[in-house]
């Protein structure tokens, strides 16, 4: 479980990290990756009381987060920073 919570996070990181460094296409994967796990998690909401109250908290707020990320990214300065590199 340790080596696939590392892989994964190893993968994110270098898709931001590849955002950062204008890749257009890393943040088009991070958008995809995004909603593809909020629309996973709401198809398949876990039933009241499976989990603890503090983990649905959790991803909601990390969801929360991530979107307003990848708004920044689109949108505002973050657009008209990608838009210069183009």
């Amino acid at each position: 479980m340790w080596v696939i919570f590392a892989i994964a996070f190893a993968v994110s990181a270098y898709f931001i990290y590849c955002a950062s460094h204008r890749k257009n296409w890393a943040r088009i994967v991070l958008l995809i990756l995004t909603l593809a796990t909020v629309v996973m998690y709401l198809a398949w909401l876990p039933e009241w009381g499976d989990e603890p109250w503090w983990s649905t908290v959790l991803f909601c707020v990390t969801a929360i987060m991530d979107i307003v990320a990848l708004f920044w990214l689109f949108y505002g300065e973050g657009g008209k920073w990608y838009a210069a590199h183009t």
